[in-house]
């Protein structure tokens, strides 16, 4: 990253594409929060805002439901939406030590009480459980979950990571292609204006980051 920045190569992406856990056997379709509705994050560059409502709209569409997930910088996309880089990022998460919740059970499938991924950094993270479930025998990571038996969340997650897999998939092919195909530039439009031309673009990108750099931040997190 720090090549790209120091080379000024860093003007020519136009965004990050995240794709973090698609196939996590007890899945929720988390969407990044790029515009920090839930203020549980921090707000993405602009056009994270964008991003992120075309895999909502994308999964509107087919008649399947997605929760927001905060960028709290722990993976692929943190140093893109960091202030030195401030390329605007989205992307989708399956889950993984997080605890399913009874609503999202009843949304999702899977079992309620249990990780979302509970083979997370296991021995067990194999294709075998995206296909069959997690055989939670000696699983370390289910251990003092408030879950049912281990054999039942298990029959509950059954198949349910190729489920996820699949519809994740498809949503990120769907972004994908469309950001490819756009001539648009991905900034609100608010900003717009400002940022019709890939030299304008490229201005845009530079003042935001020097405008980035003057904040203070904490953890990752900007400091307001």
């Amino acid at each position: 990253m720090a090549d790209l920045i120091e080379s000024g190569e860093i003007d020519d992406i136009e965004a990050n594409l995240n794709f973090d856990m698609l196939a996590s056997p007890n899945f929720v379709r988390f969407v990044y929060d790029g515009d920090n509705s839930t203020g549980l994050g921090v707000e993405g560059p602009p056009g994270s805002a964008e991003i992120e409502e075309l895999f909502v709209s994308y999964f509107e569409s087919e008649g399947l439901e997605s929760e927001p997930t905060p960028f709290s910088g722990r993976s692929d996309y943190g140093p893109f939406i960091a202030a030195a880089a401030y390329v605007p990022a989205g992307g989708l998460f399956s889950g993984a030590e997080g605890v399913k919740t009874e609503a999202q059970a009843a949304i999702y499938g899977g079992a309620a009480g249990s990780w979302y991924d509970p083979c997370y950094h296991q021995a067990c993270d194999t294709y075998r459980t995206v296909l069959y479930g997690p055989p939670f025998e000696g699983v370390s990571a289910a251990d003092g979950l408030e879950a049912g038996s281990e054999a039942a969340d298990a029959a509950l997650m059954r198949g349910n990571g190729a489920v996820g897999l699949g519809q994740l998939a498809d949503a990120a092919a769907h972004a994908t292609w469309t950001l490819a195909r756009s001539r648009s530039p991905l900034v609100g439009p608010a900003d717009l204006s400002a940022a019709r031309t890939a030299s304008a673009r490229r201005s845009f990108a530079q003042d935001a980051r020097r405008a980035a750099k003057t904040q203070e931040y904490k953890g990752g997190q900007r400091i307001r």
